[in-house]
């Protein structure tokens, strides 16, 4: 209790006004109407290091995404701001918001990619579209603004979940993008894409003893079990996953 105690005023102590926020949501379980959260909120929202993240999201699409570990891109910057707290009517969510939503293509919400050749059958090209490693963080991001409830917010999320396997989430694109598999075996587990896939699946509690999210979470700890004997598209359980990084951006222990 003692450890707990000094964790608490620790946290609380934080110049970090999202990290304190976040305790008092998840860990005291205060609701975002109390009077303590909404004070910090708004601490939060008035941080000059929240203001430059808004202006990096605002930059979406951005350029073209080519690595899907690329921290600066602006796909990550909007991903933070959802961890943090932001909102629709925040200044800049609502424009961004918009933007995101204006390229869904019925499953999910692209992203503008760049695509070599193998994948296009023609040059290689800039192209919108999406993949397994990057759809879900707008789906998460857009749900923690508050726009679970949109149409084609809900839409998105019935077809993630229609998207599972019995090992969970596996490599997958855009009907546009017929060829892609990812690298390694194609019917193996793909982790970040689980990983991603649970995040979305966090903010809808109806979801939470899903079948979808069991066989994800399975999906993750086996993989812990066994990260000696195999990688699974290339992911590895080794000294780089155990390092704690934040923002969430890949594959590691504290994501």
């Amino acid at each position: 209790m003692v450890v707990s105690s000094n964790l608490d005023r620790w946290l609380l102590a934080c110049d970090e006004p999202w990290t304190r926020y976040r305790y008092l949501l998840d860990i005291e379980g205060q609701s975002e109407g109390s009077a303590a959260a909404a004070e910090v909120r708004q601490e939060v929202v008035r941080h000059p290091a929240v203001r430059d993240l808004i202006e990096r999201a605002g930059d979406w699409p951005g350029y073209p995404l080519k690595r899907h570990n690329d921290a600066a891109h602006p796909l990550y910057a909007i991903a933070t701001l959802a961890d943090f707290g932001l909102r629709r009517g925040d200044s800049g969510i609502d424009e961004l918001a918009e933007r995101i939503m204006a390229r869904f293509d019925g499953e999910a919400f692209e992203t503008l990619l760049w695509l070599p050749r193998f994948l296009t059958k023609e040059d290689d090209a800039e192209r919108w579209a999406w993949m397994l490693c990057d759809a879900p963080t707008l789906l998460y991001a857009l749900a923690a603004f508050g726009y679970e409830t949109h149409p084609d917010v809900t839409t998105a999320v019935d077809a993630l979940v229609a998207r599972v396997d019995d090992n969970a989430w596996r490599c997958g694109a855009a009907t546009s993008l017929p060829t892609f598999s990812g690298p390694g075996r194609k019917a193996d587990t793909c982790p970040i894409a689980t990983t991603y896939a649970l995040k979305v699946l966090s903010l809808f509690p109806d979801r939470h003893d899903s079948e979808a999210a069991v066989a994800g979470i399975e999906a993750l700890l086996t993989h812990w079990e066994h990260q000696k004997d195999y990688k699974l598209k290339m992911f590895g359980i080794g000294t780089d996953f155990r390092k704690l990084k934040y923002p969430f951006v890949w594959y590691d222990i504290l994501h």
